[in-house]
């Protein structure tokens, strides 16, 4: 089961209407897609700008150049970003979102912060639970949540899905002020405080995280105590890592062409996705990595901003661990920091899920989630959720690489 299953209809249905796609005055001039907001009904749309002729023709001229040079050793340097990758994502990511919006009747948002103006899709809920917000990964976005926020709208009161920094519809703020020229990781729990703020004012939520998500809920948790009553992280990011062992996990977002972005996408999951969506997956992804605002963070990110054990101790609400049996992004003795480090951690390690399990599977996801929720809600927080460890499904590696 996967969440981009109904997607190769939508896009087709999307740009055969017209009414996603169309020039709208006054682009964004921070984006080359130019992002507008429509002031008539607040929804988001694209004015994209295609490549040029000339352009195009100067990309043949590399690849044939290349090709004449491969027998004299004189390549030139490969051609990493090719420019239709520029707008096939964002096209993608617009009919995900509108697939996000019919699909759970939720409403896009933009919510004025400190930091930047962060896009958030809200979406009502039928539960008898407290408000959940989902933090996606790097590269990722919120409309990335659709089917899973589709079954926790049932479980929830309100399901908030938020665009970090420089992914989706939410920019990354100017870098200039900074001493190392870099983004800041610190905006990011910043950003999302503000909307939780003006979102959810007085009232606390559980924040579900996954990888780089989870590491903004931990910070979240330490920073802002006043907005978290609880954590759902799944396979989070921000486990100790030296210099060397950093590089090698960037390099797994290193994509350079189709038999990479499909390698990667692989990687991510615990079930290998059908041919065909496949191929447009891969696609999407390098699209992704190469969006600027997402190489920036990934430039930004360095072992100082990693949990420490002292960090992880001072995690004082209800915690939950979902850690994919065929996890393949980060490595295991992350999964066995974070289960010594936090205090009355509940852990769940199913096989078959990998990095994204709520791409795998978002229904047991969904109901795993529910059910750590109903627990400590029952329980008045703490303890670990009876049934959850199992050692039989922890996937030990004899060696630990990227």
């Amino acid at each position: 089961m996967y969440i981009y299953s109904p997607l190769i209809l939508l896009c087709v249905i999307t740009c055969a209407s017209g009414s996603t796609w169309r020039a709208l005055p006054k682009p964004n001039p921070s984006s080359r897609f130019g992002r507008v907001e429509s002031k008539m009904s607040g929804e988001i749309h694209y004015n994209i700008r295609f490549p040029e002729k000339g352009l195009v023709r100067s990309l043949k001229t590399k690849l044939r150049s290349r090709k004449k040079n491969q027998k004299t050793q004189e390549l030139s340097p490969p051609l990493k970003e090719p420019p239709f990758l520029n707008f096939i994502h964002p096209i993608f990511d617009s009919a995900t979102l509108n697939l996000a919006k019919l699909y759970t009747g939720g409403k896009s948002k933009i919510i004025p912060t400190s930091i930047a103006p962060v896009h958030v899709l809200d979406i009502p809920g039928s539960g008898n639970s407290g408000p959940i917000v989902l933090l996606h990964g790097i590269t990722s976005c919120a409309s990335d949540f659709t089917l899973l926020a589709s079954d926790l709208k049932k479980k929830y009161s309100r399901v908030i899905a938020i665009d970090l920094l420089g992914h989706g519809l939410t920019p990354l703020p100017d870098c200039e002020g900074e001493p190392s020229g870099l983004p800041n990781f610190n905006w990011m729990t910043t950003a999302v405080g503000e909307v939780l703020d003006s979102l959810i004012p007085g009232r606390k939520a559980l924040l579900l995280g996954n990888s780089m998500g989870g590491l903004v809920a931990m910070r979240m948790a330490l920073e802002r105590p006043d907005k978290v009553n609880g954590l759902f992280l799944i396979s989070p990011a921000g486990g100790p890592l030296e210099e060397n062992d950093l590089g090698k996990l960037k390099d797994i977002f290193n994509i350079s062409n189709q038999e990479e972005g499909k390698a990667f996408i692989k990687r991510m999951h615990g079930l290998e996705p059908p041919r065909g969506l496949l191929h447009l997956m891969a696609w999407v992804a390098r699209g992704r990595v190469y969006r600027e605002d997402v190489k920036q963070i990934f430039a930004s990110i360095t072992p100082e901003f990693m949990m420490t054990e002292k960090e992880c101790a001072a995690i004082n609400v209800p915690t939950a661990l979902f850690w994919g049996g065929e996890e393949r992004v980060l490595p295991t003795s992350h999964l066995n920091f974070f289960r010594s480090s936090i205090p009355n951690v509940s852990v769940c390690n199913p096989p078959k899920f990998g990095h994204v399990p709520q791409n795998d599977n978002w229904k047991f996801v969904a109901s795993r989630c529910a059910e750590f929720t109903q627990t400590y809600e029952r329980d008045g927080g703490g303890g670990e959720v009876e049934g959850w460890l199992q050692p039989n499904c922890l996937r030990e590696r004899e060696k630990e690489d990227f």
